[in-house]
């Protein structure tokens, strides 16, 4: 169990589900044909968890001063794991990911892809290694690759566009796997800020100069809150473009753009620890929401386009 802690399977069977339903709930929904075969999908996927898997231990691995402080309970390495172990596991998953993408690459003739697993790795390592200290800097890294290991469902399973151009389904599809890229990247660097002003003790302690830091926590939060304000108007233009049922509108209201607003609210005034933990929590529900929302928002699309 402490290794499947020290990976956060959590949180990786949560990017499993979001990779799974973009393919099974966006392309099949809409019988878009798929260059990738079952088995190369499951790669596919297995390549992007054993990457994450190896990102979370070498996050653990250099934060592990602060991680005494901000979740002495949640330490596994030096304590569960010893430190060699966790190096050779990091070691093991970087490179059962990259000869699965290696693999995956060259089924479809493309690989050049493969340098977006190698980008992956690297930007993880550097985010624990260097950004993660920085304000702001190393949130949008992480964010970004939480984007990019979305967008690699769209790429290898639909490719880039060609002279022959894509159909209508193809570039819907495009248009919805992009959007949802954009929206689960902007719910995880806006959960990494709460991270950060619930951790801020730690960081404290391990010499970070995270925002909560530099600004104090009230300005911070202030400053996620509008982030979420940014994220509600960019989902709320979207739906309100793209989608005409009025029950599917509701329904995004009440599940998404709903628990959003409370959480912008919540957080222009929150202060506490224990305020950010819960905040950190919805967060993770909502994304949760928005991945079941998919074939939905994919089949209401196809109805409206």
């Amino acid at each position: 169990m402490n290794y499947l802690n020290l990976i956060r399977y959590k949180n990786l069977l949560l990017l499993a589900c979001m990779q799974c339903m973009l393919r099974y709930g966006v392309l099949e929904r809409l019988d878009i044909p798929t260059q990738l075969t079952t088995l190369g999908f499951a790669l596919l996927v297995l390549a992007t968890l054993c990457i994450a898997a190896a990102g979370y231990i070498i996050n653990d691995s250099y934060d592990s001063i602060a991680d005494t402080i901000n979740k002495p309970t949640r330490v596994y390495i030096g304590k569960h794991i010893s430190e060699k172990t966790a190096m050779r596991l990091y070691v093991v998953l970087n490179s059962i990911g990259l000869i699965c993408g290696f693999f995956i690459a060259n089924s479809i003739g493309k690989s050049p892809f493969l340098i977006l697993f190698v980008f992956i790795i690297i930007a993880l390592h550097l985010y624990s290694s260097t950004l993660k200290p920085l304000p702001f800097i190393g949130n949008i890294t992480v964010s970004l690759c939480i984007v990019a290991s979305l967008l690699i469902v769209g790429l290898f399973e639909l490719g880039i566009n060609t002279n022959s151009g894509f159909t209508t389904q193809q570039t819907t599809a495009w248009k919805l796997i992009i959007a949802f890229s954009i929206f689960a990247g902007m719910l995880n660097l806006i959960r990494e800020l709460i991270k950060d002003l619930e951790d801020i003790q730690g960081d404290h302690q391990a010499g970070y100069k995270t925002l909560p830091i530099l600004l104090g926590i009230h300005r911070t939060a202030q400053l996620t809150a509008i982030l979420t304000v940014l994220c509600i108007f960019g989902s709320a233009l979207y739906i309100f473009v793209y989608v005409e049922t009025t029950w599917m509108l509701i329904l995004f209201v009440l599940t998404i753009l709903g628990p959003l607003i409370y959480i912008s609210t919540q957080l222009w005034e929150a202060s506490k620890k224990k305020q950010f933990t819960r905040l950190s929590i919805a967060v993770k529900l909502i994304m949760g929401i928005g991945i079941l929302l998919l074939p939905l928002l994919a089949k209401t699309i196809q109805y409206a386009s």
